[in-house]
């Protein structure tokens, strides 16, 4: 996979700068400085964000994480399985892994009483 600079300076990245300017949840654009060039702009549009693992950790933690990568949360209360604590996830969907739009809902397992 190229960086930005690989693909607007031809392959040669010597004296080739690169910064990150405007980043939204939807996507960034990167300065960048090939040697003496002008300076151009690149666009990088996000396609999607990796779901984190959230079984076993406290719900407000997962939340956390969630709101991290740009995730919201849907929490429902199951009771305690096994060697589950209260207020730990069990369980979510989509799980570990997947990728999905910036913004999405994962659904969570909270052990309960």
């Amino acid at each position: 996979m190229f960086t930005a600079a690989e693909q607007v300076c031809d392959v040669d990245t010597t004296n080739t700068s690169m910064r990150t300017s405007d980043v939204t949840s939807d996507g960034a654009v990167i300065v960048v400085q090939c040697g003496n060039q002008p300076r151009q702009y690149v666009e990088v549009v996000f396609t999607g964000v990796s779901v984190p693992s959230l079984s076993g950790l406290p719900l407000r933690v997962a939340r956390k994480r969630l709101a991290l990568v740009g995730l919201s949360v849907d929490v429902i209360s199951r009771p305690a399985k096994d060697d589950a604590s209260v207020g730990d996830v069990m369980r979510q969907q989509p799980g570990e892994g997947a990728v999905v739009p910036n913004g999405s809902i994962v659904e969570v397992w909270e052990a309960s009483m």
